[in-house]
């Protein structure tokens, strides 16, 4: 009878054994995909600034929804109209149409902000300032999602806060003595959307790990298309006819449309292959970026105070990561998560009776 057992005992920890190796290797593939495609991320950020900014300076454009419009649009054929073809379409539809109302309001509001701001200040300044978003959304997950954050996680943000007031009063200071220009405006336009993409943030946290990324992404685009379409129609329509379009001007606004929309797409699945800490440990080169654009490409000259608060932005964030802080888990798991689960029992199950079956057979 023991020595009945034996063969399909060794054979079931074979298995287990390349099932094991099977699923570290493509954890390592999916982290290094993670990796690259946080730098991808990276690079459409910048590249929303960078386009952002030529329009302002080299063809004095700033109509900050109109730009922000193509991006909701592209969401909402491509997601919006694939989610409408799902069964539980009109009952997301019905009970959390509301939900998605408020936040897309937020969502276009905050880039309308962000977006308004490069008409006042500079590329690198809204870059780093934009990273104010880490601190409210710090506070906002630990009354609304019960985040429990750990001494590192605070020290990174009191850095980040401090680094942050070293580049207002830069700009301040920039400001004044170019004979009272409106820096310090811009950099309070780009604080305040950052309030409001911290607050769109942990929305999106919340519903993304309770439903889906495609039902998030198909609504955010459908809602967002309305609201941007109606803002720019009540706000911007005098300035679009002013404006003289050639193929470098289309070229702009399409450059902008498509790399915000292609963050907006990419973005979820690359916390979900990895995780929050790779996601913006990622996003941390986009300060690089716009710093190397803004020296060679604008001319940007930058002052002590800049300098110093470039440096403790990036070693706050990079502080703030290096401890994950202890999030609430949420009840219901992912299609992913509950797919993988369901493979895992069942193979257990069949290979429980496969062993059962051999040991009586060698009885």
């Amino acid at each position: 009878m023991s020595s009945g057992l034996q063969p399909p005992r060794a054979s079931s920890y074979t298995r287990e054994i390349l099932l094991r190796l099977k699923r570290s290797t493509w954890e390592q593939r999916y982290v290094l995909g993670a990796v690259f495609l946080g730098q991808f991320l990276s690079l459409c950020l910048c590249g929303t600034g960078v386009t952002s900014q030529v329009l302002v300076t080299d063809y004095d454009i700033s109509v900050p929804t109109t730009q922000c419009f193509l991006n909701y649009v592209l969401l909402g054929l491509t997601f919006g109209v694939h989610f409408a073809t799902k069964k539980r379409f009109l009952r997301v539809l019905k009970y959390n149409w509301w939900k998605y109302l408020i936040l897309g309001v937020v969502d276009v509001e905050a880039n309308f902000l962000i977006v308004l701001a490069y008409r006042y200040t500079n590329l690198t300044s809204i870059q780093l300032l934009d990273c104010f978003t880490i601190v409210v959304v710090m506070v906002l997950s630990f009354v609304f999602l019960k985040t429990r954050y750990k001494l590192i996680n605070i020290m990174g943000v009191l850095l980040t806060v401090i680094g942050i007031t070293c580049l207002v009063f830069a700009d301040f200071n920039s400001s004044r003595n170019n004979g009272g220009s409106a820096v310090w405006l811009g950099d309070m336009l780009c604080l305040i959307g950052a309030v409001l993409y911290a607050a769109g943030n942990v929305t999106q946290e919340y519903l993304v790990k309770s439903h889906t990324i495609l039902e998030y992404l198909g609504f955010i685009g459908v809602v967002g298309s309305f609201v941007s379409g109606v803002q720019l129609l009540a706000l911007e329509r005098m300035n679009i006819a002013r404006i003289e379009w050639s193929p470098a001007v289309g070229g702009l606004f399409s450059g902008f449309g498509v790399s915000l929309f292609l963050f907006y797409s990419v973005a979820p699945w690359v916390i979900r292959m990895s995780s929050a800490v790779v996601f913006n440990l990622s996003l941390l080169t986009a300060d690089f970026y716009s710093l190397i654009f803004g020296i060679f490409l604008f001319d940007y000259n930058f002052s002590g105070f800049y300098i110093m608060g470039f440096c403790l932005v990036v070693a706050g964030i990079f502080i703030y990561n290096l401890k994950h802080p202890e999030e609430k888990k949420f009840k219901e798991r992912t299609q992913e998560q509950r797919r993988e689960r369901s493979i895992e029992r069942l193979y257990s199950v069949a290979t429980t009776k496969v062993c059962l079956h051999k040991s009586h057979s060698y009885v």
